[in-house]
């Protein structure tokens, strides 16, 4: 951090440079908070395990990938499958993979539940064996069933791609604001 601090501030002297500091900063202060996590032995564990989770057939780790190769990967993806117990307010994901045709196998959790309309969703507790092997059931229903997951894709994009059309989610979010019902019909049919 500090060696990138010293060109950034060179080229930002302006009235800029006392926020720019004052981020690197808190950077800097998280960066620490990192490192003692890390040496932390019980994280240290989870992150093992966690390695030694992508080290199996049929699991691809890219790691970190531009917004690009995320929608190609997006694209060339079955199923989106979400085994949560985290409350989404929003799950953007969801919508991408909808769109880009990954039908969604996850748990119907707040904004889950609303944004998420086709696939599957499972209830039940994430750490709960009994759902895990529900979702993996799932799975192997749609894997098994191309056919099926077809039918479901073509709906499915042209909806999503509708609904989650920048012009659509502001009247969207206009109604909200305005305590309006969404309109069923989309605004082109308006």
């Amino acid at each position: 951090i500090n060696g990138y601090l010293d060109s950034i501030l060179w080229n930002t002297i302006s009235g800029n440079s006392q926020i720019l500091i004052n981020v690197f900063k808190d950077t800097f202060e998280y960066m620490q908070i990192v490192k003692l996590a890390k040496q932390n032995k019980q994280f240290q564990h989870q992150i093992d395990d966690i390695i030694k989770l992508l080290d199996q057939p049929g699991v691809y780790f890219h790691g970190r990938v531009s917004q690009e190769r995320l929608y190609r990967e997006w694209f060339k993806s079955g199923m989106w499958v979400y085994q949560t117990n985290f409350n989404e307010t929003s799950c953007i994901s969801c919508m991408e993979a909808q769109s880009c045709g990954a039908i969604p196998i996850f748990s119907p959790k707040y904004a889950l539940e609303e944004n998420v309309q086709w696939g599957v969703p499972i209830e039940g507790d994430r750490d709960d064996p009994l759902t895990t092997a529900r979702f993996a059931a799932e799975i192997v229903r749609l894997a098994s069933q191309p056919q099926l997951q077809e039918v479901i894709r073509k709906e499915m994009m042209s909806w999503a791609r509708t609904r989650y059309d920048w012009e659509n989610f502001v009247i969207h979010w206009e109604c909200a604001a305005e305590r309006k019902e969404y309109p069923l019909e989309f605004p082109e049919q308006l």
